[in-house]
């Protein structure tokens, strides 16, 4: 839609829609509302499964991208034909192999690979939001503990250029935004949460919600209700947001990060227990910073107030 005014005087004295007819040819959308292709990435086809899954990717000039899941729709194998080079990856709970050859174990603090006879531990250092922004070894004889940084854009698209990326296959880290497994094969760059596939380079799903009725006042493939600030995905099917406890915790979190930033004066004290314990002529005048709750939004609400956990955007 164009709009077209005339201006008088400094004023406009009149005004006049026009509509047009807009194309856009790079995403095409096919039964169900599901993306059939994307031009911008090469993407000819997708065939989905009856669990509305991509069964099959394909990329012209590159290869094909298969998945194979179980009937609840966990991703059980990943097939990769890259001209003659074929990469089968294997998924067993959070055990992965590649080409029969295992990876690593996921567990909950990261991951645990096996370098060669003996097994080292990979911790992942996550925000309020889940996405991992640290990867450190747990490992004495290196000369650096770290082994990748992650900054994202607001919906997920990470920050190339200030970030760290392994080069090594065998020590990149894949599960970065939100914790989920970001699918680079043959440039797709979508992440998979479990219900369907996340393109964070234009923040939006490749299917609508299956859950789209709950949420009337969205678009069904919007993410995190347009504001991933506030909001989360955990499975690709509603957006949830920190209340009540969890509102609490996140908040501390947030006030802790402020002190590694030289926000306030404070000494990363939460709950002022040091304080107590020191002694009453010490000096303890310092006065921080004021850190308003409603600054970060209606989601910040004390457990007083609040007893329910997680709200759901409907």
């Amino acid at each position: 839609m164009s709009i077209r005014g005339e201006v008088f005087g400094g004023n406009f004295i009149s005004f006049e829609l026009q509509q047009i007819s807009v194309e856009f040819d790079d995403l095409v959308e096919g039964d169900n509302g599901n993306m059939s292709s994307d031009a911008n990435k090469n993407i000819s086809g997708i065939v989905y499964n009856y669990l509305n899954l991509p069964e099959r990717i394909t990329v012209t000039g590159k290869g094909t991208v298969s998945y194979i899941y179980d009937a609840s729709g966990n991703k059980l194998q990943k097939k990769i034909v890259d001209g003659v080079v074929i990469t089968v990856t294997t998924y067993l709970g959070t055990v992965v192999y590649q080409n029969d050859t295992l990876q690593f174990f996921g567990t909950q603090e990261g991951r645990i690979r096996p370098p060669g006879s003996n097994f080292i531990n990979d911790y992942y250092l996550k925000d309020h939001l889940g996405n991992t922004r640290m990867v450190i070894i747990d490992a004495y004889n290196v000369a650096s503990p770290i082994l990748e940084t992650n900054s994202y854009y607001p919906f997920g698209l990470q920050q190339k250029g200030i970030g760290y990326t392994q080069v090594l296959a065998s020590l990149h880290n894949k599960y970065t935004y939100n914790g989920k497994e970001l699918q680079e094969d043959l440039g797709l760059d979508q992440y998979a949460y479990g219900a369907r596939f996340y393109d964070a380079q234009i923040g939006r799903w490749d299917v609508a919600d299956p859950l789209s009725e709950e949420g009337r006042r969205f678009s069904p493939s919007n993410y995190g209700a347009d504001n991933p600030l506030r909001f989360i995905d955990p499975d690709g099917m509603q957006s949830v947001t920190f209340q009540g406890v969890d509102a609490v915790e996140v908040f501390k979190q947030w006030q802790q990060m402020g002190r590694s930033e030289g926000w306030d004066e404070t000494d990363g004290d939460q709950d002022g227990d040091e304080k107590k314990k020191k002694a009453p002529l010490q000096d303890d005048k310092k006065t921080p910073k004021k850190i308003d709750q409603k600054t970060y939004g209606e989601g910040w609400e004390s457990a007083g107030e609040n007893k329910q956990i997680n709200m759901t955007v409907k």
